[in-house]
């Protein structure tokens, strides 16, 4: 009862991560657009407003990188710390290079080419729909 509630909890905490995640994604995208016309403006009218609105948006769009980071290193810990409890996404098995696949991918280096949303819940929604692992009441 108890290692279920742990995986329910689990569970939810990496829906949460995983909306957050996808907030600062289309955040991100949003504010390189920013840069972008901030970069324009500056190279058309070179002046110290232009210059504060480009390293503005920059430092912004860094920072939002940052918290990406960050959500995708907190979603691989959450996503180990299911496989503690012997559960393993979209019917992965306890082999090492599925293990080790399934990390790196959420741990990679992030360029914007391959930054998108992530959609880890598809993979939970097997997960919730198994009787003889949950009890209904903790999902």
């Amino acid at each position: 009862m108890i290692m279920a509630q742990n995986i329910a909890e689990l569970l939810q905490q990496i829906r949460q991560v995983e909306n957050e995640h996808n907030q600062y994604v289309d955040e991100y995208f949003q504010i390189k657009e920013h840069v972008k016309q901030a970069l324009t403006e500056l190279n058309n009218s070179p002046t110290s407003n232009n210059l504060n609105t480009y390293n503005t948006y920059l430092i912004l769009s860094e920072s939002i990188m940052k918290n990406i980071r960050s959500k995708r290193l907190l979603l691989t810990n959450l996503i180990c710390d299911l496989h503690k409890h012997g559960v393993y996404l979209n019917d992965e098995d306890e082999d090492e290079d599925d293990y080790d696949e399934t990390h790196s991918s959420l741990d990679e280096g992030i360029e914007d080419e391959s930054l998108g949303v992530l959609d880890v819940s598809s993979k939970l929604a097997s997960l919730n729909n198994s009787d003889n692992m949950f009890d209904e009441n903790l999902v």
